[in-house]
């Protein structure tokens, strides 16, 4: 009986035992929810010690040290990962950790198992294309020559501003040398302040105390940007104003950017930036030139990725919505820290764009239609590690940035940099016509191409046929593109200036064919507007079958060269976009150029999961559920949409206006999407891509309710019927 007894309590202790460490998991995945990844990771270890499966929790320690930007740590977590269970983005934040420690080529084997579960990833694709990159990379640059700021603290200091002559900077410092030491549950270390410092010789930071009481409170705030008359601030902190501490839906106090004024009183009390939101987080501020253009860091709804760089113009006294500055700019990852120089050069951090590791500086240069494409700043401006809070002054001859490389003195420390002038080369030539006793070809167009094949400035040819660009002597792999009308081609020099001796670049005279027949039209995001890049086109010759295929570059310009009497079939797909086809013929054409957009729409919409797309100019007759003549038109180009998008799954819906009973309308409108959705399977599409919804009188689009009087045109527009993509087909995605 006593063995029994002893047994029994054995295999309590043991239950209750397995029960804590559950109970203990629990509350650390409750505290990996809350983004309280110190406490979290405090949690695992002590779950770990008591003899827990490392397997289990192997995900969450990896994310939470990746959160926490200790790539040392990550990395040895993603390497169990890896060897169990992963989900795509493990490889990829594997890879990035990897890249983190100086591990270039084991990054590439594992981006490039990402890249192969995920090709939709610009960030992994680049990486693919360009396994070499940071040999270049992390190649010293004689244009920048860094050092550590002696008054940098054992904490973390960063993002620094010009205030005048002096800087302001933030900082979790000790803010009034009391020792108090409120943390921050992230990282387990105190709250950001802002600090400012005199300007001493050589740039040093001398005199640092903290800014003022009206802007620094018990939580974050910083960075900051100031107008040139410094009378008037623009910061970032918590969600916080007026002792008030407010909370995103999943409990996460989010980042804002808040509005000071100075007065003979000192800073006012700060107010909200009209853009904030307690769901997404706003800060990092930068100012144009002019202060007529404010640009910042959001995750707000409608970016590319994590945080995106956006904008907004002043309109009279007021902002007007934000912009997203685009996918040339912005990327699945994160885009933060920007700084717009006097001289219109733009600078900001990216983790998703190539660069050394974690966040890089990039410098998109002013040019002529704005902000060239950015450019890695390479080292030793960064580094494997985190690198950002680029800042620089008027002459660009000297200025700081902020970096959590090894061999700083805190968490993150402030770098003093010198900053070298560049005299650029110049590349030149004369267009002529080959056929013609090389006359100047005038209306060609020349391009300069960077090595990531940007295009960095474009020109039409003046009646002299001249160009000339100016080249960056630090950077290789520029060439030169011509375009008589019948399609961009290399010419020479593709690795300028690299490959060639010092001194300025003459080409001559190049002789290029007169153009006879091409097409030509720029493809564009439907509603912004913007250029698309990596739009496939596919040129079909109808007689022939033959195909061509070529990618937008970053201005969206689609060109092909034709033949006379010709028809043609034009494929337009992009991943993520509706694809579309399109035809037009030279046939009885005298030799010119066909402008796509009389042809085909070349606006292009991106697919959304249960976004519900109206299809215009199709209704029903009242209390009819029979497709009628002018419907079916409408519906056809439906057809023609899933055959354009093989891959897609979407649901008819269809509503009724507000008169008859609710039930009967219900009904209704489920005998309306029926009959849409077999009148598309009639026309040879694949029944299993296809579903139905009524919704009755639901969703009415005016204001035409029960027992509201309306005359028969405000009936009809609530009649209507729309689809919206509620999947794709197993193992495909468009």
């Amino acid at each position: 009986m006593k063995k029994i007894i002893l047994i029994i309590a054995t295999l309590y202790v043991g239950a209750l035992s397995v029960l804590a460490q559950e109970g203990r998991i629990k509350k650390a995945d409750k505290l990996y929810d809350r983004l309280a990844y110190a406490e979290a990771v405090e949690y695992y270890n002590s779950i770990l010690e008591q003899g827990v499966d490392s397997s289990r929790i192997a995900a969450k320690m990896a994310n939470c040290y990746y959160e926490m930007r200790d790539p040392v740590n990550a990395e040895k977590w993603y390497a169990i990962v890896v060897k169990n269970q992963p989900v795509p983005q493990d490889y990829f934040k594997y890879a990035e950790t990897l890249k983190g420690n100086g591990k270039y080529a084991k990054a590439a084997t594992f981006m490039a198992k990402y890249n192969g579960l995920d090709a939709s990833d610009s960030r992994a694709l680049a990486h693919v294309q360009n396994e070499n990159y940071h040999v270049e990379m992390s190649e010293i640059s004689e244009r920048f020559t860094l050092r550590n700021e002696q008054n940098n603290s054992k904490k973390a200091d960063f993002s620094p501003a010009y205030y005048g002559d002096k800087i302001v900077f933030v900082s979790n410092r000790d803010l009034l040398g009391t020792g108090v030491k409120r943390q921050h549950k992230w990282n387990n270390e105190p709250f950001l302040n802002l600090f400012v410092a005199n300007l001493g010789e050589n740039g040093k930071l001398q005199g640092i105390a903290p800014f003022s009481e009206k802007v620094n409170t018990k939580f974050h705030e910083g960075p900051v940007v100031f107008t040139e008359d410094m009378k008037t601030m623009y910061f970032t902190r918590n969600n916080f104003l007026n002792g008030k501490k407010n909370k995103s839906s999943d409990d996460i106090v989010k980042l804002k950017m808040y509005v000071s004024t100075k007065t003979d009183l000192g800073w006012s009390d700060p107010v909200d930036f009209p853009y904030n939101g307690d769901e997404y987080s706003v800060g990092h501020p930068t100012l144009s030139p002019d202060a007529k253009t404010l640009y910042f860091t959001s995750d707000m709804p409608g970016g590319y990725g994590g945080t995106d760089i956006w904008m907004c113009k002043m309109e009279g006294t007021s902002w007007s919505k934000p912009i997203n500055l685009g996918e040339t700019w912005n990327t699945e990852g994160n885009e933060m820290f920007p700084f717009m120089h006097k001289d219109g050069s733009f600078y900001y951090s990216s983790d998703g764009l190539l660069g050394l590791g974690g966040l890089d500086i990039f410098e998109c240069r002013a040019g002529s239609n704005g902000m060239n494409p950015p450019e890695n700043l390479k080292a030793p401006v960064n580094s494997s590690k985190d690198d950002f809070g680029f800042i620089a002054n008027s002459e660009k001859t000297e200025g700081y940035l902020s970096s959590n490389r090894v061999g700083g003195k805190g968490d993150d420390d402030i770098y003093h940099f010198i900053m070298d002038d560049i005299i650029p080369l110049t590349i030149s030539g004369v267009v002529v016509n080959a056929d013609d006793n090389m006359i100047p070809l005038e209306g060609a167009r020349v391009r300069l191409i960077d090595a990531y094949d940007a295009v960095i400035k474009s020109e039409k040819m003046d009646p002299e046929g001249e160009f000339q660009f100016e080249l960056d002597p630090e950077h290789c792999g520029y060439k030169i593109q011509i375009d008589n009308g019948s399609g961009w081609s290399d010419y020479a020099y593709k690795n300028a200036p690299c490959d060639m001796e010092e001194g300025d670049i003459g080409l001559g005279d190049i002789p290029l064919e007169q153009m006879k027949w091409s097409a030509t039209g720029i493809v564009r995001e439907k509603g912004s507007n913007d250029p698309i890049q990596g739009f496939n086109i596919t040129l079909v010759d109808k007689a022939t079958g033959e195909e061509e295929m070529k990618l937008t570059a970053a201005d969206g310009l689609v060109q092909y060269p034709l033949i006379e009497n010709t028809d043609y079939e034009m494929r337009f797909e992009k991943q993520g976009y509706f694809g579309k086809t399109g035809k037009f013929s030279t046939v009885g054409m005298e030799p010119g150029v066909i402008k796509l957009e009389r042809y085909i729409d070349l606006t292009f919409e991106k697919i959304e999961i249960g976004k519900a797309i109206k299809i215009e100019n199709i209704y029903y007759d009242y209390d009819k559920s029979f497709i009628r003549d002018d419907a079916a038109v409408e519906l056809n180009k439906i057809v023609q949409l899933l055959n354009d998008n093989p891959t897609i799954k979407v649901e008819m819906g269809s509503h009724t206006d507000a008169r008859g009973s609710d039930a009967y309308n219900l009904k209704l409108s489920k005998r309306r999407a029926k009959s849409a959705m077999e009148y598309i399977i009639s026309q040879g599409v694949a029944e299993e891509r296809m579903s139905w919804k009524g919704y009755g009188e639901t969703i009415l689009i005016n204001e035409c309710t029960n027992g509201v009087k309306c005359d028969d045109a405000s009936h009809e527009a609530n009649r209507r019927t729309e689809f919206k993509v509620v999947g794709f087909i197993e193992g495909l995605q468009k």
